[in-house]
């Protein structure tokens, strides 16, 4: 059994009349799975599961105490790194590692389960801004909630302030709008616990609500690139958003089922080349829709209830579903070598054939399953391993960075990679140098709106990567080979989080 543990993506909040904030993060340990199955013949082109073994050394090096990967663009990389108090934002260059900025980050009502993460858009003129939450003063209309913020821009390169909101209940943290520009968040109400989007223009500072902005009314927050969960009169959907427009919106249960709920975690890809989406969503075995009372139950989810749906980004309509089937195990994976994107290797999803999983705790009993990839304009599989007992999703998928080429999956004696176009695969060898993921937390500021975590006064980061060996234990150096899985890279330097430290490394 392995030691390290990943966050599994699937963090929530309650929607209800309450206030919407509690969230509850899974932790998956790595487990033993079989050598997967191969099927297919490796592609005639350059072979992607061949890696340099030669050791790779930092150029740079700053002492932090990371929370997520950095936010690489433009020169600088953005990362958070907890303090004995809480998290600050540092700004670094790509090229030397010199400190450029920092600035004290708040997680904003939208945690702890909501993994906190750096967030960099562009002004309408192309320049890069780093964008965030700071603790601020509650206004006397507080109604006695606490964490009230202020958003934040600030230019990524040199610090300097181009705006700063008021106090408000954000939620959904500020990010670049859908159209990857300017500032978006929603902020909550006091007084009417409904939630409002905002959009600041970056190069004048207006702060634009309402429904040019985004015309949903209710309780909403962001679960995808301009995907909305919607709760009104106690029904919960997805609504699309695009340039202020409503283009559709659906009910969670008629695209994932009886019980379908983003309350027990959600995961979304979304495909702009493609038009398309792809997701899965938690399933509430139980009749309780109160999220603080369902939390504080204990109970099983049929894994074979879960499904992935394909559905067009434009229309909502449902293209394909996969029954038992999920898409959290493939969250850290990268898409930009996928058909996703730019590239011909499928995506990959889990697939489990029996099985429960524990809540809380995420511990599986009596499952089986096995890792597939896919087509994601019909959903049909591609290739596929052999179906295996497990006891995590990390014993079919283990938690590595990749551009979606190249995929790890466990097994007794070891890593085995899979080339996610053809299903090909090898044993790893005691030379090669893998990245391996474990979950990241950070401490919560005081006086939390909502009630203790599982997990006790800690928030839920991103995830920290280390060098590792086949039997995923941690080594002291990368290689050239793992330098291509660094999935955050500029000026021909690639940079990375561990646990400690912020490194860069000169790409060969």
């Amino acid at each position: 059994m392995y030691s390290r543990t990943s966050a599994v993506n699937g963090p929530t909040r309650q929607k209800s009349a309450a206030l919407a904030v509690v969230a509850v993060g899974v932790s998956l340990t790595l487990g033993a799975c079989t050598v997967p199955a191969s099927s297919g013949t490796p592609s005639p082109s350059t072979n992607v599961l061949d890696r340099s073994t030669t050791s790779a050394a930092a150029i740079w090096e700053v002492a932090l105490s990371p929370i997520a990967q950095p936010e690489v663009t433009d020169g600088v990389a953005l990362v958070y790194a907890k303090t004995a108090s809480g998290v600050t934002a540092h700004a670094v260059s790509v090229t030397d590692g010199k400190e450029l900025w920092t600035q004290a980050v708040h997680p904003g009502i939208g945690a702890p389960g909501v993994s906190l993460a750096p967030a960099v858009t562009k002004t309408s003129t192309g320049e890069s801004v780093a964008v965030y939450l700071q603790e601020s003063a509650a206004p006397i209309t507080s109604g006695g909630t606490s964490w009230w913020t202020a958003p934040v821009a600030v230019d990524l390169k040199s610090g300097k302030e181009l705006y700063r909101g008021n106090p408000q209940l954000v939620e959904s943290r500020p990010a670049a709008c859908d159209d990857e520009k300017d500032m978006c968040f929603t902020s909550l109400n006091a007084q009417t616990r409904l939630t409002t989007q905002h959009r600041v223009n970056l190069s004048t500072g207006a702060d634009s609500t309402g429904p040019d902005v985004n015309p949903i009314t209710g309780n909403f927050r962001l679960v995808g690139n301009g995907l909305y969960s919607v709760v009104e009169d106690g029904k919960e959907r997805l609504a699309r958003v695009s340039a202020g427009n409503k283009l559709w919106e659906a009910d969670v249960e008629s695209l994932f089922g009886p019980g379908a709920t983003t309350n027990l975690g959600w995961s979304f890809e979304y495909s702009k080349k493609l038009d398309l989406y792809i997701g899965s969503v938690g399933i509430n075995p139980t009749t309780e829709t109160d999220y603080v009372r369902l939390m504080e139950q204990t109970f099983t989810v049929d894994l074979t209830k879960h499904k992935t749906v394909g559905f067009r980004a434009s229309t909502g309509e449902k293209l394909w579903t996969v029954e038992g089937s999920e898409k959290w195990c493939s969250s850290g994976v990268g898409k930009t070598e996928t058909t996703l994107m730019d590239g011909n290797a499928f995506p990959v999803r889990c697939e489990y054939n029996q099985g429960t999983m524990a809540v809380p705790g995420g511990t599986y009993q009596n499952a089986e399953g096995k890792l597939v990839g896919y087509d994601p304009v019909s959903g049909e599989a591609k290739w596929q391993t052999t179906s295996t007992p497990i006891k995590a999703a990390a014993d079919l998928l283990v938690p590595s960075p990749s551009r979606g080429d190249v995929v790890l999956t466990g097994g007794p004696d070891g890593m085995t990679m899979v080339d996610t176009l053809s299903g090909a695969s090898r044993a790893a060898t005691s030379d090669d140098v893998f990245l391996c993921s474990e979950a990241a937390k950070y401490p919560l500021p005081a006086d939390a709106p909502f009630p203790v975590q599982p997990e006790g006064n800690l928030g839920t980061g991103g995830s920290m990567l280390f060098p590792c060996d086949r039997n995923a234990k941690a080594v002291p150096a990368l290689t050239t080979g793992t330098l291509r899985d660094i999935p955050t890279a500029d000026d021909g330097v690639a940079v990375l989080a561990q646990e400690g430290v912020l490194s860069g490394f000169k790409l060969p």
